[in-house]
């Protein structure tokens, strides 16, 4: 997935919030490589440390966008929740100052999937299978279940519909039923008490 502009980079971060990184990680940052891709207005940078240690660390500020910096406090929290679970890199923790958050994640060695390969394909599906399920207890519950998006998504296709909007979308009114009807049954698809993947899109670099 490609950005419309410039993601912003790790020398972006005020430099008392670098800094508290910095302590928090115990060793200053030597370098900061950006990574591309994805739509959050804040940074995602693989930092390499004095002590040779590599960590990823994304940072938001909030007058920028207030939503980004919820979502990753809410990710830092079930980061914690998940550690030892196996199924995500563990957190190192988070920082938040001056109206910025940032936090600081264990680096995987990888790549990005390439959509168009089956076999990255299905690496990803077996990833997301392995979720834990029932949803740990230390994780905190979400506000918004999956099932509860996915019935949203479906009563906004309706609206399409009832509103005269179909023609603005590929296939027209065969195709927003199709998705409403689609995305109402993804709803009861996904009701339960696991861990849901709620951004997973094809990306191409």
């Amino acid at each position: 997935m490609q950005r419309s502009s410039p993601r912003p980079a790790w020398s972006d971060v005020p430099a008392t919030v670098r800094q508290e990184v910095e302590a928090l990680l115990g060793a200053p940052v030597v370098a900061a490589e950006s990574s591309a891709g994805g739509w959050s207005p804040g940074t995602a940078d693989v930092i390499t440390l004095q002590d040779g240690r590599r960590v990823f660390v994304k940072a938001a500020s909030a007058a920028v966008n207030e939503v980004t910096v919820a979502l990753h406090r809410r990710e830092a929290a079930v980061l914690a929740g998940l550690d030892g679970s196996g199924a995500a890199p563990r957190a190192l923790g988070a920082v938040e100052r001056d109206g910025w958050i940032a936090l600081a994640v264990e680096h995987v060695d990888g790549r990005h999937p390439d959509p168009r390969s089956a076999a990255d394909t299905d690496a990803v599906l077996d990833a997301v299978h392995r979720l834990p399920a029932p949803l740990p207890a230390a994780v905190p519950r979400a506000a918004e279940t999956a099932a509860d998006a996915l019935r949203d998504a479906a009563t906004d296709w309706t609206r399409v519909l009832e509103e005269g909007r179909a023609d603005a979308v590929p296939g027209g009114e065969q195709a927003v039923r199709a998705l409403a009807r689609l995305a109402a049954e993804a709803g009861e698809a996904v009701a339960g008490d696991g861990l849901v993947h709620g951004d997973l899109r094809p990306t191409t670099h």
